[in-house]
């Protein structure tokens, strides 16, 4: 096993160590996971005050428990592209309390594949680099819209409408966009894209527990219109465009997706196919 706790070693600095346990004694390690070493075997437990440090790089873990009040948190890769995005594998995820509103954070670019059950809370923070338009998708199962999500998350607010809000799902029937409204309350769907606008660079949101089930999505196979359907990923971790397609031939005429990539200029779509 790994206790991950907060303490000041004998001579040295305050901080998160990681001690490990051999079946009869425990033994400190110098630093946090780096993806350099095998810790597919062992047990990975949260037992720490509030810090900074996060699983970075490739690691798998057996099972990991997150005590009452503790959190795991996953790093994304940060601007400068020194530190490596998490991907974590693990069997199983306990909360101690599962009652906790959050006993871990993932970033934008991090993965985590549960190949078991979970059980703890999980808040993934999508971050938006501009007041522009993004698509995106809850990757856990639970959040819920309303005049909270929409302060807490800073969404902005019609210009035309002042009641109708920046996050919208697509109506494939007549290609248009179903804003939210001020003082509306329904949860995100699994596997539903919306298009969402902050009024301002930062994070959007998501809470709730890790789907890890085989999911279907319902897709609307309408006469009318472009039948373009905004899909999302319903998972905490990536899906390759090709193996979609390829295992989803029987909804796509094209074999064709069209992603909304922000980071070129003012958007475009960037078209994925099989070919």
């Amino acid at each position: 096993s790994m206790l991950c706790s907060y303490y000041t070693p004998v001579g040295g600095v305050p901080g998160p160590y990681w001690d490990s346990y051999d079946g009869s004694s425990w033994s400190r390690d110098a630093a946090f996971p780096d993806g350099t070493t095998d810790y597919s075997g062992k047990n990975l437990v949260y037992s720490t005050q509030a810090h900074s440090a996060t699983l970075a790089g490739t690691n798998s873990f057996n099972d990991v428990y997150i005590l009452d009040g503790k959190k795991m948190i996953i790093a994304s890769k940060d601007d400068t592209n020194s530190i490596t995005a998490g991907n974590i594998t693990v069997e199983n995820i306990y909360a101690q309390d599962a009652s906790d509103a959050e006993s871990g954070i993932m970033y934008t670019g991090s993965s985590l594949i549960v190949n078991g059950t979970s059980s703890a809370n999980i808040t993934y923070k999508i971050y938006l680099g501009s007041n522009n338009w993004y698509l995106v998708s809850s990757p856990v199962v639970g959040e819920t819209y309303d005049d909270a999500y929409v302060t807490a998350n800073s969404i902005a607010s019609g210009t035309q409408n002042p009641n109708s809000r920046g996050i919208a799902p697509y109506v494939t029937t007549d290609d248009s966009w179903d804003y939210m409204q001020a003082g509306e309350t329904t949860s995100f769907s699994t596997g539903t894209g919306y298009s969402v606008k902050r009024t301002s660079t930062g994070n959007v949101s998501f809470t709730g527990t890790i789907n890890v089930d085989d999911d279907g999505i319902d897709v609307v196979l309408s006469s009318a219109g472009n039948r373009f359907n905004l899909l999302g990923n319903p998972y905490t971790s990536h899906i390759a465009s090709a193996t979609f397609l390829t295992g989803e031939a029987a909804i796509s005429d094209t074999k064709t997706l069209w992603v909304w990539n922000q980071g070129s200029g003012s958007g475009a779509y960037e078209v994925k196919t099989l070919g």
